[in-house]
């Protein structure tokens, strides 16, 4: 899959309309998930995505909390 056909098959706004999200089913639950709610990403998510959170630094974040 391209990221054009991904972007028109899986994202859409945020309520805003400021940036973009993974859309959602019907009932609500993650678009990537399969009929058994197992993710279809994960085998090939980037290592970027798979470490989020516990590997990301928010560390300098906090203070603007």
């Amino acid at each position: 899959m391209g990221p054009e056909d991904f972007l028109d098959q899986y994202v859409g706004l945020t309520e805003g309309g400021e940036s973009l999200t993974l859309i959602s089913k019907p009932d609500e639950s993650c678009i990537t998930l399969d009929s058994n709610s197992h993710c279809m990403v994960n085998p090939v998510k980037p290592d970027q995505c798979a470490g989020f959170p516990n590997t990301w630094a928010f560390g300098h974040l906090v203070e603007h909390l």
